[in-house]
């Protein structure tokens, strides 16, 4: 049986706007996901996570599917700082992206995600 407190997200903690996530449960970690307008022109990505604030920032001008993606490969970079995954260091981009899009496919293919 899967770990249900790995990545739980109560209902009662999804914006209005189109059912995201504004918090994330990662182990024993609470992240606030913030949707930051105008991310992507300022950074050049569309999200990234700061483990030490636990905080998720993500680009909100993109496709509910894309918004998840992100999530999952912040959520994922942010697990691998807290719980040491062994994650490459010489390809942890790839990496992480192969694991966000696996993840997100699995999610998405057994209606798992909201509006995705």
């Amino acid at each position: 049986m899967p770990n249900k407190n790995l990545m739980k997200v109560p209902s009662q903690k999804l914006s209005r706007e189109n059912a995201f996530p504004v918090s994330l449960k990662i182990g024993p970690f609470t992240y606030e996901i913030r949707q930051s307008t105008n991310f992507a022109a300022r950074h050049s990505m569309w999200g990234q996570a700061r483990p030490a604030e636990l905080v998720i920032e993500i680009e909100p001008d993109i496709d509910i599917g894309q918004k998840y993606q992100v999530l999952l490969h912040e959520a994922i970079h942010a697990a691998d700082e807290h719980f040491h995954l062994g994650l490459p260091d010489e390809d942890k981009e790839n990496a992480v992206d192969r694991l966000a899009t696996i993840l997100y496919g699995i999610l998405k293919e057994n209606n798992l995600l909201k509006g995705a």
